[in-house]
C-alpha cells in the first residue's frame, strides 16, 4: 500500500513555502542592494565635502547633492520593496509571522532592519530641504558640523545599522553553511559603510573647530572620534559574527572605500567643474579631504583584535573580555599613528600649536571615549546576536 502523509503538501501550501524561501532570498539581495547604495552615499559626500571649499555652493542641485540624494532614496524604496513584499506574502500566510518578522502599522509585517533603514532613509530626505534652507539663512560655508548635515550623516547610519540586523536575522536564523556565511559578510560589509559614513563627521575635527579648551586646558576632538568608532565597529564585527577575520574584512572594506575615494573625487570635481562651467576658487584644498580625514591604523587594530581572538578560541574560550581589550587598546593606539589635524591645523590655523600636548591633553578623553565604544560594542553584539526578525 502507498504511504500516505499525515498532513499532505496541496500544490498552494508548496507554492506558499516557496514565497517564504524566496523571501530569505530577497532579504540578502536587498541588504547586499543596501551596502552599494550606501557606497555610493559616501561617495556622493566625499565629493560634496570636497566641492564646498574648492568650488562653493551656487545651488541646491550640485553633481554630488545628485549622487546622495541618489543613495538616500534608493535605500528608502529598497527598503519599502521589502516591506510592501513581506506583507504581500503575510497575507496569504506564507510563513511571514512574528517569528522572523514584525508588524509595522497595524498592516504591514516586515524584518525590523528593513523597518529602521527605510525610517533612517526619510529622516535623511527631510533633511536635505532643510539643509538649504539653513544655507538661505546662514551662507553656503557653514561647518560640516551643521544642524541638518549632522541629521543626514546619523539618518544614513541609522539605515547603515537596519541592513546590519536584517543581515544578523538571517545569519542567526541560518544553519552553518554557506547561507550563513553570507550573512556574516554581509554584516561585516554594512557595519565597514556604517563606520565609514559615521566618520563623515570626522573631516570637520581636522580644522579649528577640531581644537577644544576646558579654561586653559586644550586638546584635540579627532581622537575621541577615532577612539569610540574603531573600538565599537570593530569590536561589534566580531562579538555578532564570531567569524575569524570579521574585523579584518571590516578593515579591508573601509580601506578599498577610503582608496575609491582617492581615485573618484579628483576625477568627479574636474569633470563636473568643466561640465558645469564653474571655476575653482583660489587656493582650494591640496587633501581631498574627506579619505584624508580617515583611519589608516585601522588595519593594525582589526589584525591585532583578529590574532587575539583566533588565539584565545584555540585554547577553547571565547575571549570575549580579551577581544574588548584588546579593541580598546589598539583604538586609543591608533590614535597616536593617524593624526591628519596636526598637519592641517598647524598649516592654517594654529602655526605654533604644540601637536604632542593637546593630544596628551585628549588622552584621558580618548581612553573614555574607547571604553565607552566597547560597551556601545557589547549592547549593539547582544542585540544583533538575538534578532531573528
Amino acid at each position: 500500500m502507498a504511504a500516505t502523509t499525515p498532513f499532505p503538501i496541496t500544490p498552494k501550501a508548496t507554492a506558499l513555502i516557496a514565497l517564504a524561501v524566496h523571501a530569505t532570498t530577497i532579504r540578502l539581495a536587498a541588504g547586499t542592494l543596501i551596502v552599494i547604495v550606501l557606497t555610493t552615499f559616501l561617495i556622493g559626500t566625499a565629493w560634496d565635502i570636497q566641492w564646498h571649499p574648492s568650488v562653493g555652493r551656487d545651488k541646491a542641485l550640485t553633481s554630488p547633492h545628485l549622487l546622495m540624494l541618489g543613495g538616500i532614496a534608493a535605500s528608502g524604496l529598497i527598503s519599502l520593496s521589502v516591506v510592501l513584499y513581506e506583507s504581500w506574502i503575510a497575507w496569504r500566510g506564507a510563513g511571514i509571522n512574528d517569528s522572523n518578522s514584525t508588524r509595522l502599522f497595524v498592516f504591514f509585517r516586515a524584518p525590523i532592519g528593513f523597518a529602521v533603514s527605510g525610517f533612517g532613509a526619510l529622516l535623511a530626505a527631510l533633511a536635505f530641504p532643510l539643509d538649504d534652507y539653513w544655507h538661505t539663512l546662514y551662507g553656503v560655508d557653514v561647518t560640516l558640523w551643521a544642524p541638518f548635515h549632522i541629521m543626514i550623516i546619523f539618518s544614513m547610519v541609522m539605515v547603515g545599522l537596519g541592513a546590519t540586523y536584517a543581515f544578523a536575522s538571517e545569519m542567526n536564523r541560518a544553519g552553518e553553511g554557506r547561507g550563513k556565511l553570507a550573512a556574516q559578510l554581509g554584516v561585516t560589509a554594512t557595519l565597514a559603510m556604517t563606520l565609514a559614513t559615521f566618520l563623515l563627521v570626522i573631516p570637520q575635527a581636522n580644522t579649528d573647530d577640531g581644537l577644544a579648551a576646558i579654561g586653559s586646558y586644550k586638546f584635540a576632538l579627532y581622537p575621541l572620534i577615532l577612539a569610540f568608532a574603531l573600538s565599537t565597529f570593530l569590536i561589534s564585527a566580531t562579538l555578532v559574527t564570531r567569524l575569524p577575520g570579521a574585523a579584518t574584512i571590516l578593515a579591508l572594506a573601509f580601506t578599498a572605500l577610503r582608496v575609491g575615494m582617492y581615485l573618484f573625487v579628483p576625477w568627479a570635481m574636474d569633470v563636473a567643474v568643466a561640465g558645469e562651467g564653474f571655476a575653482y576658487r583660489p587656493n582650494p584644498p591640496q587633501e581631498i579631504i574627506t579619505p584624508y580625514a580617515y583611519p589608516t591604523s585601522i588595519l593594525f587594530a582589526a589584525l591585532a583584535i583578529d590574532i587575539v581572538y583566533w588565539l584565545m578560541r584555540r585554547r577553547g574560550g571565547t575571549g570575549t573580555q580579551m577581544l574588548i581589550t584588546t579593541g580598546v587598546i589598539t583604538a586609543v593606539l591608533g590614535t597616536f599613528w593617524d593624526k591628519p589635524w596636526a598637519s592641517v591645523m598647524t598649516r592654517f590655523y594654529f602655526p605654533d600649536l604644540n601637536v604632542n600636548a593637546v593630544l596628551l591633553n585628549a588622552l584621558p578623553f580618548t581612553l573614555l571615549a574607547a571604553i565607552v565604544g566597547a560597551g556601545a560594542a557589547v549592547l549593539l553584539s547582544r542585540g544583533l546576536s538575538t534578532t531573528r526578525q
